[in-house]
């Protein structure tokens, strides 16, 4: 076995109250994601919590989670070559679905990995990457949103990815490209795909 996938079979995402943890060993490490909800909150965030309430905004969030997970594993799902039940997705679940099989046509996807463990031993953060492979040629990883916008930390979200991926699999070869995904924007094609180099 190689000395990268012994790292990546010691990294399982930890049990805990709050917040998003992985264990690496028998260490504790913060997700990428947990890290960034130090990130300046936006003056639109602000207003959009101080006009529902602090309950009814955390509601609203929850709910809009759990629809991004459907579509994660519905993601997952079509990248595996199976079928969906359209009846188990809401109309909104299901166009944003429609709308990452837009983006591999559009965009000559060729997938290499999926849903696949992290870890920089050197920052000391972890995290899961949704995707690695080609996008127009392009060795890339992808990070798939279905917030209603591409919001300023996403870039750092993603670059980060990219030096735990270079930590972890150091010899799966290199990244091009970092690039996030928002499935069911309101572009004419259904989807926006930013790419960062």
């Amino acid at each position: 076995m190689k000395k990268n996938q012994i790292l990546s079979s010691k990294i399982t995402l930890a049990t805990t109250i709050s917040g998003h943890w992985y264990k690496v060993g028998n260490k504790y490490y913060p997700s990428v994601t947990q890290i960034l909800t130090a990130f300046p909150q936006s003056l639109q965030l602000t207003k959009w919590i101080a006009d529902h309430g602090w309950s009814e905004s955390q509601k609203i969030k929850s709910e809009a989670g759990e629809r991004g997970t459907k579509v994660h594993e519905g993601i997952v799902a079509l990248l595996d070559k199976q079928t969906l039940n359209k009846d188990y997705y809401s109309l909104e679940e299901w166009w944003k679905l429609n709308t990452f099989l837009y983006w591999c046509r559009d965009c000559k996807v060729e997938i290499m990995d999926k849903e696949f463990l992290i870890f920089s031993k050197k920052y000391k953060y972890a995290g899961r990457v949704d995707f690695r492979g080609q996008v127009d040629g392009k060795y890339m990883i992808v990070d798939f949103k279905t917030s209603a916008n591409i919001y300023d930390h996403y870039p750092l979200q993603v670059a980060a990815y990219a030096q735990a991926y270079k930590e972890t699999y150091p010899t799966l070869g290199n990244i091009d490209s970092v690039a996030v995904l928002l499935l069911g924007s309101r572009s004419k094609k259904g989807y926006r795909f930013d790419v960062y180099n």
